[in-house]
């Protein structure tokens, strides 16, 4: 579920592609990771549209990744959320 966010000003973010500013922000709500778990959901995150087109339908950050207690192995490629390992590219 997204619901848009109208009182925040676009915001620009430094990248290894460049540098880009959102000018819309949306908060997702009940987001879940089916490369681990389909069941369990995290209740909701606030993330930034950009216009340009990218490969990816969602980008997260480090923070993000901190906050719900994601792991990232970079000598083994892995990704760990909880007890559930992916061995999506990292």
């Amino acid at each position: 579920m997204f619901q848009c966010i109208t009182d925040l000003p676009p915001l620009q973010f430094k990248t290894l592609g460049g540098t880009t500013t959102s000018p819309k922000a949306i908060k997702m709500s009940k987001i879940i990771f089916p490369e681990f778990i389909n069941h369990i959901s995290i209740d909701s995150q606030v993330a930034y549209s950009f216009d340009k087109n990218y490969q990816y339908n969602i980008i997260v950050g480090a923070d993000f990744l901190d906050k719900f207690g994601f792991t990232i192995n970079y000598n083994d490629n892995l990704l760990q959320w909880m007890d559930h390992i992916s061995q999506e590219s990292c």
